[in-house]
């Protein structure tokens, strides 16, 4: 969501944006480089039944996008991962998952090898 500031030309961003009029959740993560398992969001599982999640990840010199989309229901989730293909080398050291405990939903990311930059966008459907 976007706000306008009241200056000319100047507008903010809302942070983690949630409105229940037409039930959307929005969140995020830019955490910065991270070298070890993460978990990057963390939502209530009552915020919704499933989700997707738009990340980017690099390196600095190998990179992909795509879209984690998740689906819970109590204690059990199920994900999927579509992305580009990898630029500039291999990405496989790092992948996300999707888990549900019965109060919180989290992505995670498993990271395997290197150092990775992470930025995470995601859209709750309810």
């Amino acid at each position: 969501m976007i706000t306008a500031t009241g200056t000319s030309g100047l507008v903010e961003g809302q942070q983690n944006f949630k409105f229940d009029g037409v039930n959307s959740f929005i969140s995020s993560y830019s955490g910065g480089s991270i070298s070890s398992n993460t978990t990057l969001i963390t939502i209530p599982e009552s915020s919704g039944n499933s989700g997707f999640f738009d990340y980017y990840v690099s390196d600095g010199s190998t990179g992909r996008a795509g879209t984690v989309i998740g689906i819970w229901n109590g204690s059990s989730s199920q994900y999927t991962d579509y992305s580009t293909p990898d630029i500039g080398g291999s990405t496989t050291g790092i992948s996300f998952t999707v888990t549900a405990d019965g109060s919180n939903v989290t992505l995670n990311a498993v990271v395997t090898s290197g150092t990775w930059t992470v930025k995470v966008g995601s859209r709750i459907i309810f």
